[in-house]
């Protein structure tokens, strides 16, 4: 037998069930040796040959179903062989009609239409005014050479019968066992209700009433017919029948399943479904072996339609999408904005770039993930999200394209930055947004006569991707402009309008839609100014708190805050803007409020994260600022109102057991601000720092993916002067993050954490202490790694004299 390699296997095929699994095996022409996979793949594979093709096999884990779950195993099984496209095989419930004949054991295959691309997901979309529930987005075709084999065999069968009957002779050749289960079923266990007649209990259908069903002609040919058109996939089971015809008829579908939809737009294939039941509350299991046969056997006609050479030219697909949040299905449309960005970003294969920037709650990450989306919808391309708001970030976020990309960790520093750079510029078609870069120094900073060296104050844009995709950047400072972009590639984002700004708070508050505002909305949005995030916020109140508008109004206008505690000094500098709207923070502050009276657990969280980075926050971090006494559901129900009022944002993946979290900053700058008034400062920014000190590891390599996690939110914990008494768990902490620096051979970042602590030892112990020196030698190490060597010398000089005068 030939030897073979992953290249070799071009064609994957997914199902979802133990009993799919087997039928599409029992169709192999032979079986291939298993071969080494990617070491971070869990999923176990069947190899072989189907016809002149390699095939790679694969099925869901034991007990998981969905989108999700067939999603990650098709992720899994492009990163471990060469997979052009795919096909999703397994069973389905049909949707008879008297113009699509489907009986069970018949044959469904993904097919577009004017309508969809072969596959609808039935439960994605949202409930617009009078309950109607309408379904949003649409779903990858498949690729052209499935389609083009698809053609070839509908012409082939409008001339000859397909042979299924050879097709499921051969899986009785190959496992004869297979023949005694894997049967026709009989006509009379064929059994179609009426749409609106409900199961009447029990395994089967022995008490149903037999005059509800559907009168329909025997058939002559017993063999399974073929049909082709849309397939609704959802991540629930359907098994109603009025609910089964009126979403087939809204969508022009013709079968229902489960998993098609986590493949369509990531994992390019046909959908193959065996018809086992009708989709409706009568479903049981007799006919799923059948069906799982015919489905095999259908995917072994089809691609002896398919030819080798195609395959080959075919490149491989090479979609990612490492985006933070979902689709937003409630996202009010900011058409102008929208359209300047389509200007500026045409479709084309060259490199290019925009920024959007505004005030900050103005919608603006909002806005470039649902252009993200719909850029990926339209161009199949591959798509990225970093954060931009400190290097530690900017960093951690290229270390998670890494680890998608199977590139190694163990590069460290500047060569993993540049590695993930290389990689995805190589890419053929991509787009990444750099989220939130308000500190524009950190990307391209202005050299001091002092230091005019790039090579001792690097810079984050060398690593910022410039060829054959767009580059899509937010921020608050307009001045990005002419800096990081050119003048014209900005989009400037303001409040929205009177008509965006009501359907946005009718949507998010519950209350009924309507085209124009009563007067206590429109007064309410008023005094909102339109922007989005107060916006939401308020609304988040009103529907958890079950307030009337008038009320929340009053509550607004009677709060006595003065305006120059919150539009302060320090909220300009931090921001860069001068014309904050102040009723976000009143907003802000009512809801704080009300949290502090429901729940002093979550007050407890939100008073403590104030002094952490804003995102990425895990929850064992919301457990630890939450303090000792609360169960661990509590901490999650305390969190899920701080989610509630839009405070937090959960982001939950398929991978985590709980939920990490993240807290717009503007909300942080609130909560500090209230925390000083109270004169409670000091309390929490030491809880914070005293967090940081228990979790953050030591450094060593084996602690680096923990170290990663927490880096921000440790750096972010010692920035605060107010944290009295608190200076040595702070100067321990600062030491633990240099070590893991100089670990990892970033000697820049560690150089810069070195010289903080050496100012620090000097001010609070002098410069003779034993501390201070070894902090010294530190340093000189570090310079000496960089090539200083004239520096690491003078340094190692002084240490060397200290050590004399003071040791002996």
């Amino acid at each position: 037998m030939a030897t073979h390699t992953k290249t070799d296997y071009q064609i994957g095929i997914i199902c979802a069930l133990d009993v799919e699994e087997a039928a599409i095996i029992s169709m192999l022409d032979e079986g291939h040796p298993k071969l080494p996979k990617d070491p971070a793949d869990p999923s176990q594979y069947t190899l072989g040959r189907i016809g002149e093709h390699s095939v790679v096999i694969a099925c869901l884990p034991a007990g998981s179903m969905g989108n999700g779950p067939a999603a990650i195993v098709a992720s899994n099984m492009q990163r471990s062989f060469s997979i052009k496209f795919g096909l999703m095989v397994g069973i389905g419930g049909g949707v008879w009609s008297k113009k699509n004949d489907i009986r069970l054991g018949d044959v469904v295959v993904s097919q577009p239409n004017e309508m969809h691309g072969g596959v609808v997901q039935w439960d994605y979309g949202k409930t617009e005014s009078e309950g109607k529930f309408v379904r949003k987005g649409s779903l990858n075709k498949p690729p052209s050479v499935l389609l083009h084999a698809v053609q070839a065999l509908k012409r082939h069968a409008r001339m000859v019968d397909l042979d299924f009957q050879n097709a499921l002779d051969h899986m009785e050749q190959n496992y004869p066992k297979m023949a005694e289960e894997y049967i026709f079923q009989g006509e009379d266990n064929d059994q179609l209700f009426k749409s609106e007649y409900d199961h009447e209990g029990g395994d089967d259908c022995e008490e149903c009433d037999s005059m509800l069903i559907e009168k329909r002609l025997s058939r002559k040919n017993l063999m399974p017919k073929v049909h082709y058109g849309n397939i609704a996939s959802g991540n629930q089971v359907m098994k109603h029948g009025i609910v089964r015809d009126n979403i087939a008829k809204e969508e022009s579908v013709i079968c229902f399943e489960m998993e098609a939809a986590g493949l369509m737009d990531n994992f390019p294939c046909l959908v193959i479904r065996g018809i086992c039941d009708y989709a409706d509350s009568h479903k049981n299991k007799i006919w799923q072996l059948y069906a799982a046969a015919t489905a095999a056997a259908f995917a072994r006609i089809l691609l002896g339609f398919v030819e080798k050479q195609e395959v080959t030219n075919t490149p491989v697909q090479q979609q990612y999408t490492i985006l933070p949040f979902p689709c937003n299905t409630d996202f009010i449309g900011r058409d102008d904005i929208f359209q300047r960005l389509d200007q500026l970003l045409p479709l084309t294969k060259t490199y290019q770039t925009a920024a959007i920037w505004g005030l900050g709650g103005c919608g603006k990450t909002q806005m470039a993930l649902e252009y993200t989306y719909c850029w990926q919808q339209e161009t199949s391309g591959s798509v990225f999200w970093v954060r931009g708001d400190t290097e530690a970030s900017f960093s951690q976020s290229y270390s998670e394209i890494a680890k998608e990309a199977s590139i190694s960790l163990d590069l460290k520093g500047e060569d993993l930055l540049l590695a993930v750079q290389k990689w995805i510029e190589e890419l053929p078609n991509w787009l990444l947004v750099l989220d939130n870069v308000d500190d524009l120094r950190i990307f391209k900073k202005v050299y001091s006569h002092q230091n005019t060296d790039p090579s001792t104050n690097p810079e984050l844009l060398r690593f910022v991707l410039r060829k054959n995709g767009i580059v899509l950047w937010t921020s608050r400072d307009n001045s990005i402009l002419g800096r990081l972009v050119d003048f014209s590639r900005g989009v400037e984002v303001t409040k929205m309008s009177d008509q965006e700004a009501l359907k946005l708070f009718q949507s998010r508050s519950g209350r009924p839609r309507s085209e124009q505002p009563s007067d206590e909305e429109s007064e309410l949005l008023k005094l909102l100014e339109n922007l989005p995030l107060a916006v939401s916020q308020s609304a988040a109140y009103i529907r958890s708190t079950r307030s009337t508008v008038k009320l929340y109004i009053e509550m607004l206008k009677e709060l006595e805050i003065d305006q120059s505690e919150l539009l302060d000094y320090e909220f300009l500098d931090v921001h860069r803007q001068s014309d904050m709207p102040n009723s976000v923070m009143k907003t802000w502050i009512i809801s704080m409020k009300q949290i502090a009276q429901e729940s002093q657990c979550a007050e407890k969280i939100l008073n403590t994260i104030a002094y952490l980075d804003n995102q990425g926050l895990p929850f064992e971090l919301l457990r630890a600022a939450s303090g000792d006494g609360f169960k661990k559901h509590e901490i999650l129900q305390a969190a899920g109102r701080l989610v509630d009022y839009s405070f937090l944002q959960a982001q939950i993946t398929a991978e985590a057991e709980l939920p990490a979290y993240q807290e717009h900053r503007l909300v942080q700058l609130a909560t500090r601000q209230a925390l000083t008034k109270a004169q409670q400062n000091s309390e929490f920014s030491g809880n914070a720092i005293q967090i940081m000190a228990n979790l953050f590891p030591d450094g060593t390599h084996e602690t680096w993916s923990s170290c990663r996690v927490y880096l921000p939110h440790a750096l972010k914990s010692t920035l605060w002067k107010e944290a009295d008494g608190y200076e040595d768990l702070a100067l321990g902490l600062l030491g633990r993050i240099g070590r893991y620096y100089w670990e990892e051979g970033r000697s820049h970042e560690a150089e810069q954490l070195q010289l903080q602590v050496l100012d620090l030892y000097k001010s609070e112990l002098g410069e003779k202490h034993p501390d201070t020196i070894r902090a010294m030698a530190n340093l000189a190490m570090t310079w000496q790694q960089q090539g200083r060597s004239d520096e690491a010398e003078q340094l190692q000089l002084q240490v060397l004299d200290l050590y004399k005068s003071e040791l002996g």
